[in-house]
């Protein structure tokens, strides 16, 4: 006789927390996605919770000085944008479903600027009337990703990759020791801290192609596409050689990425008929590990037109991100 036996696992009693033990739970989120998570969870915390007051502002735009001091005429408009995964609940566990990456941005205008991840265009005045006025968190799951900043001149429309620039910390929480680096278009690295009216050349000697800022080590991050690897004090403006240029011909493009307090290089190699990527992560030893394909482990990375981001795959259960994979 054959028996067969199913078991179910038990949904977390959530509904059963105190009210003041969730609004606690709130009051340490710093994020205005994580308290809709948060509230998504289940009814009686929805209730819990107050919903987030809405933005009334278009997101933080910083003007800083053009490179070139006499051009009073011109400036630089330093502008933040936020990257969200948007999906719907799975229904039945084993049907992944595929989710939406979109840019975000609150103009000065008052307007909001959608971007989708794969094209990087807006969408168009007749895509946006098939969305809907609103998202009931109890069917979506809704990621913060990540945080893109902008570069443009005000005046000339020239525009900056966001591998081109770092900031110290969000623009809306800026404070004495903010620090913006960025890589010009010939190669070389420049710096501002707030308070200053004019941009800091670095003299490295050197080409670079990418830029970050380690939160964890508070430090500048540039490198060039021979794999010449800096940091930047950003109070000191002390420079530091992490790793030398890598021996022979090198024909791919690099780009830094932060995720969770780890650094990461990603290779972007064009060969023929197919694009390849190789991913290696900073060691404490100061060198790219695990380049034999072991760096991601629990991440997964997204590769947009003009950014890409870190996420790990278990904030994305029921999505189809899977670990140590790259989506384009």
């Amino acid at each position: 006789m054959e028996l067969s036996f199913s078991y179910s696992k038990p949904s977390p009693p959530w509904s059963h927390l105190t009210t003041d033990l969730v609004c606690k739970i709130a009051d340490c989120l710093g994020e205005e996605s994580e308290a809709l998570r948060l509230r998504s969870v289940c009814r009686s915390w929805r209730a819990a919770v107050p919903p987030p007051r809405p933005k009334t502002t278009s997101s933080p735009v910083l003007h800083l000085p053009c490179f070139q001091p006499h051009r009073h005429d011109h400036s630089l408009a330093l502008t933040e944008s936020t990257v969200y995964s948007i999906a719907p609940i799975p229904r039945n566990s084993g049907e992944p479903t595929t989710p939406w990456i979109v840019k975000v941005q609150f103009l000065e205008s008052g307007t909001v600027s959608l971007k989708e991840l794969r094209s990087g265009s807006s969408l168009k005045a007749e895509d946006t009337l098939l969305l809907p006025k609103s998202l009931d968190l109890l069917d979506y799951q809704v990621h913060q990703l990540h945080n893109v900043y902008s570069l443009e001149n005000v005046v000339e429309r020239e525009k900056f990759g966001s591998h081109e620039i770092a900031v110290s910390c969000r623009l809306s929480e800026k404070g004495d020791g903010f620090t913006v680096m960025v890589v010009k278009k010939d190669g070389a690295l420049a710096i501002w801290r707030i308070g200053d009216d004019k941009w800091t050349n670095l003299d490295c000697g050197n080409i670079f192609c990418s830029v970050a800022y380690h939160t964890r080590k508070k430090k500048f991050y540039a490198v060039g596409n021979s794999g010449l690897t800096i940091t930047v004090d950003p109070v000191s403006l002390a420079i530091q050689e992490v790793l030398p240029p890598a021996k022979g011909h090198c024909n791919s493009n690099k780009f830094l990425v932060e995720s969770f307090g780890d650094l990461f290089l990603v290779e972007k190699d064009f060969q023929v008929s197919r694009l390849a990527f190789g991913v290696k992560k900073l060691g404490e030893e100061q060198e790219w590990v695990g380049g034999d394909g072991g760096a991601l482990k629990d991440r997964f990375l997204l590769v947009a037109n003009d950014w890409m981001v870190l996420g790990l795959a278990m904030d994305f259960p029921g999505c189809y991100y899977k670990a140590n994979h790259v989506y384009l």
